[in-house]
C-alpha cells in the first residue's frame, strides 16, 4: 500500500512538472515572439483606401495580415478586434501558414524566417454598417483568451 501511494505521489509529481515545462515553454515562445499586423483591403481594388480610411459601403472585406519569426503563429493565435467605442466586437483564430505557403514567399517580401498568416474580417453588410459603427478601430493579438496582447495594437479607419 505504501508503494503503492509512493508511486502515485511520484506519478503526479512527474505530471505537474510537465505541465509546468509545457507552460514554460509556451512563456518563452510568446515573449521571443513578435506580432506584427498589417490592415489592408482584400480587393486590390481598393488598396490605396487605407490612408484614408475604409470605406463601409465599398469594402467588402479588411484582410488582417499577421507577420511574425518563423514558428511563432500557431492555431492559439486570435486576433480581437474593437470598435471606436472601445467593445471587443470579433475575436478571429488565425490559421497558420502551411508550409508550401511559407517556402514560397520565403525571401520575397518577408523578412528571412518570418511567417505570414491573415483573416478576413467582414465590413460590408455587417452589423458594422447597419449600426453605424464608424471610427477608430483596434486590432491586437493574443494568445488564446489570454487577456494581456501579445503584440502592439494595429488601428484602422472605418468611414460611411
Amino acid at each position: 500500500m505504501l508503494l503503492m501511494t509512493l508511486l502515485l505521489v511520484m506519478g503526479s509529481a512527474e505530471i505537474a512538472q510537465e505541465r509546468a515545462t509545457v507552460q514554460e515553454r509556451e512563456e518563452i515562445v510568446a515573449s521571443a515572439c513578435r506580432y506584427d499586423i498589417e490592415v489592408r483591403a482584400a480587393d486590390a481594388r481598393h488598396a490605396g483606401a487605407g490612408r484614408n480610411g475604409y470605406s463601409a459601403s465599398r469594402t467588402p472585406d479588411l484582410e488582417l495580415v499577421v507577420t511574425a519569426p518563423e514558428h511563432c503563429i500557431d492555431d492559439r493565435l486570435e486576433l480581437w478586434v474593437t470598435t471606436p467605442g472601445g467593445h471587443v466586437y470579433q475575436s478571429l483564430k488565425v490559421a497558420p501558414p502551411s508550409r508550401d505557403e511559407i517556402e514560397r514567399h520565403r525571401g520575397r517580401e518577408w523578412r528571412p524566417r518570418d511567417e505570414r498568416a491573415s483573416v478576413l474580417f467582414p465590413v460590408k453588410g455587417t452589423l458594422i454598417t447597419m449600426s453605424g459603427l464608424y471610427g477608430r478601430w483596434k486590432v491586437e493579438p493574443h494568445l488564446g483568451r489570454d487577456k494581456q496582447p501579445c503584440g502592439r495594437a494595429a488601428w484602422f479607419m472605418i468611414r460611411p
